[in-house]
C-alpha cells in the first residue's frame, strides 16, 4: 500500500499521508502557530502554551520550530530529559542549527554528561562563529570544568575554537567599548572599577593565603612530632617487659617519660584540631572575599537560548516554470 501512496506522490507527515501541497499548507500553519507560541513563551505563559503546542505537534510532528519550542518549554518546566529529546529531534532535522546545539550542551551539562556537552558546544561554535551567547556559555563551562575533564581531546579542541573566536570577539567589541569579564561583558568604566576591586580582593586573599600556608606548615610539623612521639611510646612499651624468676614475662611500670610524651600527644592533637578549624575559617574568608566583587566573573549558570532561537522552516520550493515558447 505504501508503494501505491508513493506512486501517487503522497508524503507521510506524522500518522497521515498528504500531498506535497497539503504538507506545505500544514507547515505554513505550523509556522504561524510557532510564531504565536514564541510570543507566549516570551511572556512566560507556559501552562497556556502547553496544550497549544501539543495540538500543533500532533498535526505536524516534524516541525523544527515546534520541536525547538517543545525543548524550550520542557526546560523551563525543569523537564530536562524531555527537553533533551526534543532538541535531539531538531538536530536530526537541522544538524547545524547553532541554538539547538548550544541548548543540548546546556541540557547535557545539567545531566552531568560533561564530555557530550562539550562536544555540542564545539559544534555550536562551528555552526555560529562569534555568537556571544554560545561563547559566554563556553566560558562558564570551561571555568567549571572538573579537573579530570581538562585534558581530554574534546576539551582541547573546544578550548582552541573558543580562544580563536573569543579573541576575535574581544577585538570587535573593544572597538565598541565592551570588554570580556569572565563570562560576561562590561564597558570600559565598569572594567576599570572591577579590576580595582579585584586587585584589592586579591591582595587580601594573598594575606589569607600566607596565613593558610603558615597553618598548613604548622599542621605538618605537628603530624611529624606526633609520629615521633608515638614511636617513642611504642619503644618504651616494648622495653617495659621483663622475665621473672619463673620464666614468664611481666610488664614493668612505665617510666614518667611515657606519661609526659602521652600528654604531649594529647596536646598536639588538640592543637591540630584547632589549626584545622583555623584553615576552614581562612578558606571561608577567601570565598567570601571572592563573592564581594560587584560583578562576579562567573555565575555558574549556562543559559539556554530561548524561543528567540527557534529555527524557521525553509520556504516551499517554487513550482518549476515551463520555458517560454521559442526560448
Amino acid at each position: 500500500m505504501w508503494q501505491d501512496r508513493q506512486t501517487r506522490g503522497l508524503i507521510k507527515l506524522g500518522d497521515k499521508w498528504v500531498t506535497p501541497e497539503e504538507r506545505d499548507t500544514l507547515r505554513g500553519q505550523s509556522s504561524e502557530v510557532a510564531v504565536h507560541l514564541h510570543d507566549m513563551l516570551k511572556q512566560g505563559r507556559l501552562k497556556e502554551a502547553t496544550p497549544v503546542l501539543d495540538k500543533a505537534l500532533a498535526v505536524d510532528p516534524q516541525s523544527m520550530s515546534l520541536l525547538y519550542l517543545r525543548g524550550v518549554l520542557n526546560y523551563q518546566q525543569e523537564q530536562i530529559l524531555p527537553a533533551r529529546k526534543a532538541f535531539e529531534a531538531v538536530t536530526a532535522l537541522a544538524p547545524d542549527h547553532a541554538p539547538t546545539l548550544n541548548n543540548l550542551g546546556v541540557v547535557l551539562w545539567r545531566q552531568n554528561a560533561i564530555g557530550a556537552a562539550l562536544g555540542y558546544y564545539d559544534r555550536a561554535l562551528l555552526a555560529a562563529p562569534g555568537s556571544r551567547d554560545i561563547l559566554d556559555n563556553v566560558a562558564e563551562a570551561l571555568n567549571a570544568l572538573p579537573k579530570d575533564q581538562r585534558d581530554t581531546p574534546i576539551t582541547k579542541k573546544l578550548v582552541r575554537h573558543f580562544k580563536e573566536q573569543d579573541d576575535d570577539a574581544q577585538k570587535k567589541l573593544a572597538a565598541k567599548g565592551m570588554y570580556r569579564w569572565g563570562s560576561s561583558w562590561v564597558n570600559e568604566k565598569e572594567l576599570a572599577k572591577l579590576q580595582d576591586a579585584e586587585k584589592a580582593i586579591k591582595d587580601k586573599i594573598a594575606v589569607i593565603s600566607q596565613d593558610f600556608d603558615a597553618v598548613a606548615k604548622r599542621i605538618n610539623a605537628i603530624d611529624r612530632r606526633i609520629a615521633e612521639d608515638q614511636q617513642e611510646l611504642s619503644l618504651i612499651d616494648s622495653q617495659s617487659y621483663a622475665q621473672g624468676a619463673d620464666g614468664r614475662f611481666v610488664r614493668l611500670p612505665y617510666p614518667p617519660r611515657y606519661y609526659t610524651v602521652a600528654r604531649e600527644i594529647d596536646a598536639l592533637k588538640a592543637e591540630r584540631a584547632d589549626r584545622v578549624t583555623e584553615q576552614d575559617r581562612l578558606r571561608n574568608a577567601a570565598k567570601q572575599l571572592q563573592q564581594q566583587l560587584p560583578t562576579p566573573k562567573y555565575t555558574g549558570i549556562q543559559r539556554l537560548i530561548d524561543a528567540d532561537g527557534m529555527p524557521l522552516p525553509a520556504p516551499p520550493a517554487a513550482p518549476a516554470t515551463k520555458p517560454a515558447d521559442g526560448a
